[in-house]
């Protein structure tokens, strides 16, 4: 997470809150310990309805809080990176953060695990993340969620479309 990127920092949120309330155990994960006590607190936040969806779900089982990624990647069975990736003057994405991030989850990962990478990144990306990884007991997905800030919490209810790619063990599969 990027110091002052609060885009980041909600849709990683909203993202957490939407999947525990479905029911899922969530292991939220800032690296920055202000954003998750932002989050633990409940401190105001500027995307409408996260509140009232975090209330009941922060402290419970369903939503626990970290700014240790080794922590909640031991803990989980799925990882999902939000992290920002900027447009560069190219055209493309700044995957650094992704691929920063996703080596940190190899070297955690224990058994089988899946790892969802969100943020929008360029073709074959993917392919180059899946190389941090020696085991072959994980799968890596690309399923990014088109949204915008101040219309997330819907954006991830009701998308207009999903793009979801899969590679397991080497295997594309869309």
């Amino acid at each position: 997470r990027v110091p002052g990127d609060d885009v980041v920092a909600e849709a990683g949120a909203c993202l957490a809150a939407a999947l525990a309330a479905a029911g899922h155990e969530v292991v939220g994960c800032d690296q920055s310990t202000v954003a998750v006590a932002a989050v633990a607190s409940n401190k105001p936040r500027a995307e409408p309805g996260l509140n009232d969806l975090l209330a009941p779900l922060v402290g419970t089982p369903r939503l626990q809080l970290t700014a240790t990624l080794d922590a909640a990647v031991k803990q989980s069975e799925m990882t999902f990176v939000v992290v920002p990736t900027p447009s560069t003057p190219y055209g493309s994405f700044d995957a650094s953060a992704v691929h920063d991030v996703t080596r940190q989850v190899s070297t955690a990962t224990v058994g089988e695990h899946t790892l969802v990478i969100v943020s929008t990144v360029s073709p074959g990306t993917t392919g180059r993340i899946a190389s941090f990884f020696e085991s072959e007991r994980f799968s890596i997905m690309y399923a990014p969620t088109f949204i915008a800030l101040g219309s997330v919490l819907d954006g991830l209810r009701h998308p207009d479309f999903r793009l979801v790619a899969e590679l397991h063990n080497g295997l594309l599969a869309e």
